[in-house]
Parts: structure tokens; sequence; C-alpha cells
């Protein structure tokens, strides 16, 4: 499946990544190669397989309640404390 420059160029603005020209024609041929290898996905009989249903098969532990870290042990080490709590930079 052939891919294009310009899509070449969209996902690497996505991914907040900077490509020289001849760099977008190596990934260019390297997607296509790979959404090649999914193509054969298409072709293989895949009705008598059962659905998972979980992803996560492994048994998970009680849920019992214990006594947690005291606040000041837990702010101990942090690098930055206001008002009693932890203190980090603005994210929006």
């Amino acid at each position: 499946m052939a891919i294009s420059s310009e899509e070449v160029r969209k996902i690497a603005w996505l991914a907040r990544l900077r490509f020289e020209p001849d760099e977008i024609e190596k990934y260019k041929e390297d997607l296509s190669k790979i959404l090649d290898y999914f193509k054969i996905l298409d072709d293989i009989d895949s009705s008598g397989i059962e659905f998972t249903k979980s992803a996560n098969s492994a048994p998970l532990r009680d849920d019992i309640p214990y006594q947690s870290l005291p606040k000041v042990e837990a702010l101990k080490n942090a690098p930055a404390v206001k008002d009693g709590m932890f203190n980090v930079p603005k994210v929006i």
C-alpha cells in the first residue's frame, strides 16, 4: 500500500518530528512496507477464532485497606512543596 510524501509529513507533524526531504522518501518507503505487511492480515481467515475479551488476564490482588504513607514522609523528598502538597508546574 503506497503512502504519499504528504501523509509522511502529516504523520511527522502529529508526532512532532522534523524530517529532511531525503528522510521523507526513506520513511515513505518504510511505512509503505509496514502497511503491506498489515495487508497480509486481511487474507487470513479468522472466523473460527474466539474474540479476546480482555488483554489483562492476570489475577488481581485483593483490595485490602492498609495504613498509607504519612503525609510528611511522602513529601520529604519532593523537589517542591506548597501548602503541604506537591508543587508541580501547570500543564495546559
